[in-house]
C-alpha cells in the first residue's frame, strides 16, 4: 500500500498552528487577532482545517492548507515549529 502525507492530525495541526502564531508576534511586535478566521489576514499563518475545517475538507484541501503553512514558515524563519512526529501525520491511501 503507497500513502502519501497529506497533513498533520487536527490536534498536532492546532499546536503547530498556535505555535506559529506566538513566534510571528515574537518576530514582528504584531498582535494577532484573538479570532481565529481572521489571523490569516492580519499576517500570520494560514488557518488550519481542524474541527469542522477537517469534516468538510477532501485529502486534496488539507494538503494544499498544509503546503500554504509550510510556505508561510519558510517565510518567516520558523519551519522548524511545523515539525510532525510519524504518529502525528495523516496520510491517503
Amino acid at each position: 500500500m503507497n500513502q502519501n502525507f497529506i497533513c498533520p492530525f487536527p490536534i498536532r495541526w492546532n499546536e503547530i498552528f498556535k505555535d506559529l502564531c506566538k513566534a510571528y508576534e515574537a518576530l514582528t511586535g504584531i498582535k494577532l487577532p484573538s479570532k481565529i478566521s481572521d489571523v490569516r489576514s492580519a499576517g500570520g499563518p494560514p488557518t488550519p482545517l481542524i474541527l469542522s475545517g477537517w469534516v468538510f475538507s477532501n485529502d486534496d484541501d488539507k494538503q494544499e492548507r498544509w503546503q500554504e503553512t509550510l510556505q508561510w514558515a519558510e517565510e518567516f524563519n520558523l519551519l522548524q515549529l511545523a515539525e510532525v512526529e510519524e504518529h502525528d501525520k495523516y496520510f491517503s491511501a
